[in-house]
């Protein structure tokens, strides 16, 4: 409070962004007064354990986002990472993200509009990572979608969540749905007609919105 009050008195426009994640979700209302972006997690990396946790995390804070006050899921983990950390043990490295995971993480982080910050050397980047940050029909969903939520999440083979979807809309009157494949295996999937779509993680990635039945 003391941050955005003084924020307030400076004249000038400032972003204030916390980074102590994860912010507690109770506090959801007291952060949208007086912060424009907050953490929802502990430091995100490119790992798929984190990746999992990040639809449960998102699908918590789904509903509060809104314009000059955003979750922030954390930055994006792509390319070439940590060039001087040692975060993890890992060090200097191309991201451990398989391409479709880097996909699915950029569709979900689009959908939820978490704001969008990429943590890695750009000048490195190859053809995939490039295209991945600069798709157009994509970064729309960042701008254009609204509403979005989780509306499906299956549980099978004791593995929770293997099947999630989230949906959003858009001012058209356009639905967006993203069904990710979770488990540890390809799958066929057979949508109805409330999920038009197959999963990013093992597809190439084709984003247009189809007209709400």
């Amino acid at each position: 409070e003391l941050v955005h009050n003084a924020i307030e008195h400076s004249g000038r426009d400032i972003v204030l962004s916390l980074s102590c994640g994860p912010a507690p979700r109770e506090k959801a209302e007291h952060l949208c007064r007086f912060a424009n972006l907050w953490r929802t997690t502990g430091d995100f990396w490119d790992d798929w354990n984190d990746l999992y946790q990040a639809f449960e995390i998102c699908h918590q804070w789904e509903g509060v986002g809104g314009p000059g006050h955003w979750p922030d899921a954390d930055m994006l983990p792509f390319g070439h990472l940590a060039l001087r950390s040692t975060e993890r043990g890992w060090g200097d490295r191309w991201t451990h993200f398989t391409q479709d995971e880097q996909i699915a993480l950029m569709t979900l982080w689009c959908l939820f509009r978490s704001p969008l910050m990429v943590g890695a050397e750009l000048n490195d980047n190859d053809e995939f990572t490039l295209n991945l940050l600069t798709n157009d029909e994509v970064l729309a969903l960042l701008s254009e979608s609204r509403n979005a939520r989780q509306v499906y999440r299956e549980e099978r083979y004791n593995y929770a969540g293997e099947v999630i979807v989230w949906q959003a809309e858009n001012e058209q009157g356009e639905t967006y749905c993203a069904v990710f494949n979770c488990g540890p295996k390809a799958r066929k999937l057979r949508p109805d007609n409330a999920t038009r779509a197959r999963s990013p993680r093992h597809r190439p990635w084709l984003v247009s919105p189809a007209t709400a039945a």
